[in-house]
């Protein structure tokens, strides 16, 4: 596989030429072209939409042919944050047990008290995470709904930017969904040199 990468500030562009070891050999051969686009783990293309690990590897696809429109929200990171909220109250409490039993003990704290103790900052991350909100491209099909997070901190306007464009340039429904407070304060930033995530 020929790859060739340009970088344009933060959006990266991938002209991708997929040729087969025997086509290779061969002259004549047609190649299969497919562009595609990626801002911090999306990427667009023109065979679908997907989130990418640091690795490039898909965490989630959704081929074009599925998807009806794609959609920019502001929302929780968890798809269930109560459920969520349960689970991390679950994990707290056996870590505020773990440290309970500790020091009720008279020999101290085993090294399975303190395995369970580990559970604790643990439970506190989940909680945090649960009701975390941050900007989510939702990608609707017929079956249901599929959530794509972008990786590391970005300005909004930059996200909104690169979303927009190459859901014109790929050919898909887009729907700004972002509150207007959020879209203000944005552009109010951007003017004064800040950074939104």
């Amino acid at each position: 596989m020929l790859r060739c990468h340009a970088r344009i500030e933060d959006f990266s562009f991938v002209l991708s030429l997929n040729v087969p070891d025997s086509a290779q050999k061969q002259e004549g051969t047609n190649l299969q072209m497919a562009e595609q686009t990626e801002f911090r783990g999306i990427r667009y293309s023109d065979k679908g939409i997907s989130e990418r690990n640091s690795n490039g590897k898909p965490l989630v696809w959704v081929p074009k042919e599925d998807v009806l429109r794609t959609r920019l929200i502001w929302t929780t990171e968890s798809r269930s944050p109560l459920l969520q909220a349960v689970f991390s109250f679950l994990l707290m409490g056996i870590g505020v047990g773990a440290i309970v039993l500790g020091l009720q003990r008279p020999g101290g704290f085993s090294r399975y008290v303190i395995l369970m103790m580990a559970l604790l900052p643990i439970g506190l991350y989940f909680l945090y995470s649960g009701f975390r909100r941050r900007v989510i491209l939702l990608v609707v099909t017929a079956g249901r709904s599929h959530r794509l997070v972008f990786h590391r901190k970005a300005d909004l306007q930059d996200m909104m930017t690169f979303v927009s464009e190459a859901s014109e340039q790929f050919g898909y429904k887009f729907a700004n969904e972002l509150p207007t407070e959020m879209l203000n304060s944005s552009e109010e930033q951007r003017d004064s040199g800040g950074v939104d995530s």
